[in-house]
């Protein structure tokens, strides 16, 4: 979830307003500005949402993240097959918000390790992050460039829809493990 997140906002993003949407390097900017926006409001209120979710309703953390992980996948495969969605403003925003409900990773990584471990694990998981996005990022980009380069100097909008939905697949399989291979966190 993170990878595709990162690579999206990160680098793709911009590629895909412009050859995808079709939008002018203004719209597209534009449209960076509110994932941008909408990657920090979906820290804020994503930690705010767990913690309620956690302390009110006692639904463990990781139930929280499930359904963000859902409402994510759900939110990149309306982008991918609905060209209205592909570069509406609100769209977009939900990418950035819901993708941004991986940072409850951390919470959930430090209540299923010993408090002598917790950095650790947390250091390990950052590592992780930032190297599927580089991969991820890598592997879009390649998989793009399987397709020749249009009359127009760009890669036709199959290539990305392919790129992206291959990046949605991969969360799909995660998302099952994720659900599957849960062990119950310590008692602290």
């Amino acid at each position: 979830i993170f990878a595709t997140n990162m690579s999206m906002a990160g680098l793709w993003a911009g590629q895909w307003f412009r050859h995808v949407s079709m939008y002018s390097p203004i719209e597209a900017s534009h449209h960076l500005f509110v994932i941008t926006v909408s990657l920090i409001i979906g820290i804020f209120l994503n930690g705010l949402i767990a913690d309620r979710m956690t302390n009110q309703f006692n639904q463990p953390i990781t139930r929280v993240m499930g359904v963000g992980f859902c409402l994510f996948i759900i939110m990149e495969i309306l982008i991918i097959a609905s060209p209205p969605l592909s570069g509406s403003y609100l769209a977009w925003f939900l990418f950035g918000f819901f993708g941004r409900n991986v940072t409850l990773g951390y919470a959930a990584i430090s209540q299923h390790f010993p408090a002598n471990y917790a950095g650790r694990s947390v250091t390990a998981m950052n590592m992780l992050y930032f190297l599927t996005s580089f991969v991820m990022q890598f592997a879009f980009g390649a998989i793009i460039n399987l397709w020749p380069i249009t009359t127009v100097d760009t890669y036709p909008t199959i290539a990305y829809h392919i790129a992206f939905a291959l990046m949605v697949g991969l969360q799909i399989i995660a998302l099952l493990w994720f659900a599957w291979y849960r062990k119950p966190a310590l008692g602290r």
